[in-house]
């Protein structure tokens, strides 16, 4: 549960995490929040990749957005499974 002030509080990726992992991210903080990625890394969501390696990143539009990812191939590629908001894809 992210809460920062004055700036979106940064989260990256774990560098290794099996298949089936997940992570999730709930916004309370009114600057939002970035999962930033490793090399080699991508999230896919819906028709929608980020930008492989250090690069990409999601991020949300507004507080209280959130974001559930699976880990779909050992270490480098996540799924968005559910989302709240509109998220930033880059």
């Amino acid at each position: 549960i992210t809460n920062k002030a004055g700036t979106a509080a940064n989260m990256t990726l774990p560098v290794t995490a099996a298949v089936g992992s997940s992570l999730e991210v709930i916004g309370r903080g009114a600057t939002g929040w970035v999962v930033a990625q490793n090399a080699s890394q991508v999230i896919h969501m819906n028709s929608v990749s980020t930008t492989t390696g250090t690069g990409g990143s999601l991020a949300s539009s507004a507080q209280f957005n959130t974001v559930t990812l699976i880990c779909t191939v050992a270490n480098t590629d996540w799924t968005v499974v559910g989302s709240q908001g509109v998220l930033t894809v880059t």
